[in-house]
């Protein structure tokens, strides 16, 4: 959700610098064009930031994923070792 709005305003920041840039001074500068830009931009940048905030989200999951089977792993080996020294034991 952060990095939806954070793309959102940049977009908005860039149409709005790119009107300022181009505004001659002699017509308004809020006219239609600038308008139905300076949506296209946000809409821009809220889709383009929803993907990188699913991407990063699925990323995390996966991480979180990977590290519960390490350690699933990691609890297993241990309780063999565990129970391999018990055996050595009880034997000698």
């Amino acid at each position: 959700m952060k990095s939806s709005i954070i793309i959102g305003i940049l977009c908005l920041i860039i149409g709005g610098a790119i009107a300022y840039l181009q505004h001659n001074g002699t017509d308004p500068i809020f006219t239609f064009p600038l308008v139905i830009g300076s949506l296209f931009g946000a809409g821009l940048g809220l889709i383009l930031g929803a993907i990188g905030g699913y991407m990063g989200k699925s990323q995390s999951i996966k991480r979180k994923e990977l590290k519960e089977k390490l350690s699933e792993k990691v609890a297993t080996e241990t309780n063999q070792i565990t129970e391999n020294s018990t055996e050595n034991n009880l034997g000698n």
